[in-house]
């Protein structure tokens, strides 16, 4: 009738040093799995966002571009699309998000329209009117 006191054994994993490399891997593999499912259509755009851009940039109508995204597994309506889209690009100019080719070293650049707005306060800052771009 009473509960057991004192000291009781962990189940599993009590004995010898951790494989953290099995570990890590088997995680990876993991996170491997659920990537794509898990992830936010934000989070996945966020990804091909300089690939949107470029597709955009060269003359590409939006209507084309979702579709595109549509046929690899994106769900976006075109508002939702619209909207996410002006997200990341203020995300962007505001500096909370590096540009995905300076992140992971690829060679497409996106085209700016404009300087950025952090640019812009520096060149405040420094007394001139223009950003040296």
């Amino acid at each position: 009738m009473g509960k057991k006191t004192g000291s009781r054994k962990k189940k599993g994993g009590a004995g010898g040093p951790l494989d953290a490399e099995k570990v890590s891997t088997a995680l990876r593999a993991l996170a491997a799995e659920y990537v794509d499912t898990l992830r936010s259509e934000t989070a996945r755009l966020r990804e091909v966002l300089d690939d949107v851009e470029a597709a955009l940039a060269a003359g590409a109508s939006h209507a084309t571009v979702l579709q595109t995204l549509h046929t690899h597994g994106f769900t976006l309506t075109a508002s939702s699309f619209e909207r996410t889209l002006a997200r990341l690009r203020e995300e962007r100019e505001a500096g909370q998000m590096e540009p995905f080719e300076e992140a992971f070293g690829a060679t497409a650049k996106t085209p700016k329209s404009r300087p950025s707005r952090r640019a812009e306060l520096e060149a405040q800052a420094q007394g001139s009117s223009t950003p040296d771009v």
